[in-house]
């Protein structure tokens, strides 16, 4: 196993709910899957109107518990159109962590993390078809 894998594994994990979510968009209506601390970011997406909860119990998931990862990947869900309405809600990993209960904000942990896995995962360059023509 590799010091990445066995990092990963020793990391703190917490259980969330998973909820079962109605968002109603014109005549539309969309059913998805979200964590319980997403509602908020529906809310202002949608209108608080537009969003139900049609099952608080669905499921649970074990995530690690690290505010910052959290943070990164609602931002990367609801994308560059939407992260204003989760920095709305969340404007800060500690924001998040005091609202869910279990998650932990340890400043620039993440970004180390984050920044060595984009280096890692980069696809292989094209090779240059102007080159092999020359």
């Amino acid at each position: 196993m590799t010091e990445a894998m066995q990092a990963v594994e020793s990391e703190p994990t917490v259980a969330l709910k998973v909820q079962l979510v109605k968002i109603q968009r014109d005549l539309a209506h969309i059913v998805t899957e979200a964590f319980e601390h997403e509602i908020p970011i529906l809310d202002r997406i949608h209108g608080q109107p537009m969003v139900k909860v049609i099952d608080e119990d669905y499921h649970e998931l074990e995530i690690p518990a690290d505010a910052e990862t959290e943070l990164l990947r609602l931002k990367g869900k609801y994308d560059r159109k939407n992260a204003l309405y989760v920095e709305a809600v969340y404007p800060n990993a500690a924001a998040l962590a005091a609202a869910v209960k279990g998650f932990k904000a340890e400043r620039g942990k993440v970004r180390e993390k984050v920044a060595s896995q984009a280096i890692e995962r980069k696809p292989p360059r094209p090779s240059s078809k102007k080159a092999a023509a020359k």
